[in-house]
């Protein structure tokens, strides 16, 4: 199980890498989080299987240190977009990049979440758009 779980986060992950970062660098953000809503049967199943490991994760050691080690990249991949946003003059210097990443992740897990329960509520996406708008709100100086 540990294998499988290590093999869904490489894949996923590999997903996201390959998302490309073009202009407007902030609009890479809405791209890697459609790589990870379940907006389609098989980002569903990756979806469901992933909380299933996040809830073994609570309880099993093993099966935590995975976790953690995702989403420090997961992190590290959305920090590299905030950076590429704020060298591209999307976002003033000095917003802390961190704090958006965990903030933008925490959303994508909620939106991701409430998916599953409704996968035909379209107006959920709305919460990651509002966060996603305000993120770029940050950057206009508005």
């Amino acid at each position: 199980m540990v294998f499988a779980f290590r093999q869904l986060g490489e894949s996923t992950g590999e997903r996201i890498r390959r998302v490309p970062f073009r202009a407007p660098v902030l609009g890479t953000l809405r791209r890697v989080a459609d790589e990870l809503l379940p907006l389609d049967e098989q980002r569903a199943v990756e979806v469901r299987v992933y909380y299933a490991f996040a809830a073994k994760a609570a309880t099993t050691p093993g099966f935590a240190e995975i976790l953690i080690e995702q989403d420090r990249g997961f992190q590290e991949i959305l920090r590299s977009v905030f950076q590429a946003a704020e060298e591209a003059g999307e976002m003033p210097p000095g917003r802390d990049h961190a704090a958006l990443a965990r903030m933008l992740s925490s959303v994508i897990d909620g939106v991701s979440l409430a998916l599953l329960a409704q996968p035909r509520n379209t107006d959920i996406v709305a919460g990651l758009d509002a966060a996603l708008a305000l993120i770029s709100s940050c950057g206009s100086g508005t």
